[in-house]
């Protein structure tokens, strides 16, 4: 455990309990709310609202421009982004919400010592470099296994107050997402594929 601390130290972690103050309100409503978070970089003021997006690895077009135009009609509005840094339309949310200075938080399904997908480690570094934050309920040196990205989405449902999925395929993480999201009585809307 003195490891997992010093990891968490050089990192300039925080470590925030769910008894702690900063720990997010609406998360604290969830039953099954990680008792621990782990935040690198600074989580968005508690009065702002947390808007979820998520959706398809893969999207159209049309898909990638609808992302784009919400938070371009969201910009100026005490919001932030919540989304899971996957390649597709995580990562289009979490790019152009710095492109347009709206914070945004990526929640990992693993510890900080790694990257998944590591292509978006740049873009993770930069989400935190722009007054956003990377956050996880494991310890450093936990590693990416398949159960933990359910994890990750029931936080990602139970953090935000509004969830937007973007052409979800009919299984998938995403709709794994917007079921938690009804579960813990959140709103959930959709930009369906074709």
């Amino acid at each position: 455990m003195d490891d997992e601390l010093k990891t968490l130290e050089s990192l300039h972690a925080e470590i925030l309990s769910f008894h702690s103050t900063a720990y997010p309100v609406l998360l604290k409503e969830c039953p099954d709310a990680p008792i621990v978070l782990f935040v690198r970089g600074c989580l968005p003021a508690s009065e702002s609202m947390g808007i979820g997006i998520v959706g398809t690895r893969t999207p159209s077009d049309y898909g990638t421009i609808s992302t784009q135009q919400l938070l371009n009609y969201s910009k100026g509005y005490p919001i932030y982004i919540i989304s899971g840094l996957a390649i597709g339309i995580d990562a289009t949310a979490h790019q152009h919400a710095i492109n347009l200075k709206i914070p945004t938080i990526a929640i990992l399904a693993h510890g900080f010592k790694y990257m998944y997908p590591a292509v978006h480690r740049g873009l993770a570094d930069k989400i935190i470099a722009e007054g956003g934050a990377i956050v996880s309920e494991y310890t450093p040196s936990v590693k990416i296994e398949k159960h933990h990205f359910s994890a990750r989405n029931r936080i990602i449902a139970g953090w935000c107050k509004l969830l937007v999925v973007i052409e979800s395929g009919e299984k998938g993480g995403s709709l794994r997402t917007a079921a938690f999201a009804a579960q813990y009585n959140r709103d959930v809307l959709a930009v369906p594929g074709r």
